[in-house]
């Protein structure tokens, strides 16, 4: 039996785990944007009943998980 599958089956691991971790970077970063967004949003527009009607963590959230996922399409 040859050890060739072992090797590339770790080196896909290994890639996998690269991805899961630059996803997670990524996707912190673009969290923090779309906070920093929101927070701004909501300075300039502080009487609008829409914003409030959702939490502002939510929001940046529910954007990044948005957009981010286009970054990884092949």
């Amino acid at each position: 039996m040859s050890i060739y599958p072992l090797r590339s089956s770790n080196l896909r691991s290994r890639r996998r785990a690269s991805e899961a971790r630059e996803f997670q970077v990524m996707f912190l970063l673009a969290f923090l944007i779309f906070l920093a967004a929101g927070v701004i949003r909501r300075l300039f527009h502080p009487f609008d009943k829409n914003s409030y009607r959702n939490p502002l963590i939510a929001e940046a959230k529910a954007a990044a998980n948005t957009c981010l996922p286009f970054a990884f399409m092949n």
